[in-house]
């Protein structure tokens, strides 16, 4: 089934629908002066629609949340290129082609990493969520999702003890 025809069925996306919550959307956007992407047909404010099945009230929420962490998360002007040795060591590989399903395949390789890769599990984080924006930039992907395999292959206690559960608990 076509993703569109899939979206309709699924999401309630017509596109009658959609300009109506895109209106709705930009304007609590506006009176609450928050700034957003606006290029590619608003494709960023679609993103945070179709998560919420078009519910403009939960999206205009889930994009505060979503900034809030952002600015906690990301330093400002911080993008892939900076992060070029996490990638390398292909603890977070997006696989080519699509499942059977038709959905974007991400394998998480924890195992992977160790004292000698140069960083911190914790400096993994960062580039694992600007990889994530990338992939749900993609239409198809925000209405069918996404497979996320953790593939626990040579994860041992040693990785548990790095983990640093003091600021997961709060």
């Amino acid at each position: 089934m076509d993703w569109r025809t899939l979206a309709e069925l699924e999401l309630g996306e017509t596109p009658t629908v959609v300009d109506y919550c895109l209106k709705e959307l930009q304007v609590l956007l506006e009176q609450a002066e928050i700034t957003y992407p606006q290029g590619d047909n608003n494709r960023f404010l679609l993103r945070f629609l179709r998560v919420d099945k078009f519910d403009v009230s939960a999206a205009f929420q889930r994009i505060i949340k979503y900034y809030k962490l952002r600015a906690k998360m990301i330093p400002r002007g911080c993008g892939p290129c900076d992060f070029k040795n996490i990638y390398n060591g292909q603890m977070l590989t997006v696989l080519p082609g699509l499942d059977s399903d038709h959905r974007k395949v991400l394998i998480a390789r924890v195992g992977h990493w160790n004292a000698s890769s140069g960083f911190t599990l914790e400096d993994a984080y960062v580039p694992d969520i600007l990889l994530l924006e990338h992939i749900l930039d993609d239409d198809e992907t925000q209405v069918r999702g996404l497979v996320f395999i953790v593939d626990m292959g040579e994860f041992s206690f040693w990785h548990i003890r790095q983990f640093g559960f003091g600021h997961h608990l709060k």
